[in-house]
């Protein structure tokens, strides 16, 4: 059963309608704009329910800003700027979530292929225009999503590798939370280093629009 949540004096009935209400705040900033004092004192509530709230808040907060991962995925979160000068990242998914290692394993692994992924895009779109294969629309490198082909998803991949190499998914080592650090990536290089030679080995990739990726791609 849904249980209600609660950040500082705000009461939210599902999880899904505070996450709506801080998506609605940090899509109402510019990338590296100062959030409002408003807004800022309900993201220090917010971030008092983070795993990491005191490493997080360290010395203390002066403002909060929203930022742009440019890297990867080019998703948009927030950062607390400490009174010492020194900042942090935090996720505000996390500070409504209990640990999840799974979710962290998985994300690392996601993390160790990125390059893959990039380099792949990044190839499709030298060749010429990209459409996508469900919606026969145009696509744009920067909005467009990889995805993995089935029979063989990321997930599967993934399942498949800890088969051969008779490991666990808890064998798989990865970072503990550090400043800065948006997500978890792994630490053992030989580790690594066959997990990425067996992704690229057997992985099949295509490029498919957002919407045709989450509404038809996964119907297949």
């Amino acid at each position: 059963m849904a249980k209600p949540i609660s950040i500082g004096p705000l009461n939210f009935k599902l999880k899904k309608d505070a996450l709506k209400f801080i998506r609605e705040i940090r899509d109402s900033y510019r990338d590296s704009e100062i959030v409002s004092a408003a807004h800022a004192s309900f993201l220090t509530d917010l971030l008092e329910l983070h795993p990491e709230a005191v490493e997080k808040v360290s010395v203390g907060i002066r403002y909060f800003t929203v930022e742009l991962d440019t890297e990867f995925r080019r998703n948009r979160h927030f950062v607390v700027h400490r009174i010492d000068g020194t900042h942090s990242d935090f996720s505000f998914p996390t500070c409504l979530e209990r640990a999840n290692p799974r979710k962290d394993t998985l994300t690392a692994l996601r993390q160790a292929v990125k390059n893959s992924v990039l380099n792949f895009r990044s190839s499709a779109f030298a060749r010429g225009q990209v459409r996508c294969p469900f919606l026969d629309c145009v696509l744009d490198a920067h909005s467009c999503h990889v995805d993995h082909v089935p029979p063989l998803t990321f997930l599967k991949l993934v399942g498949d590798w800890l088969d051969v190499t008779q490991q666990n998914l808890e064998d798989v080592r990865i970072t503990l939370p550090r400043d800065n650090q948006l997500v978890a990536t792994m630490i053992d290089p030989q580790q690594e280093a066959a997990w990425i030679d067996f992704h690229d080995s057997h992985a099949e990739l295509r490029i498919t629009s957002k919407l045709g990726n989450l509404s038809h791609a996964k119907k297949r």
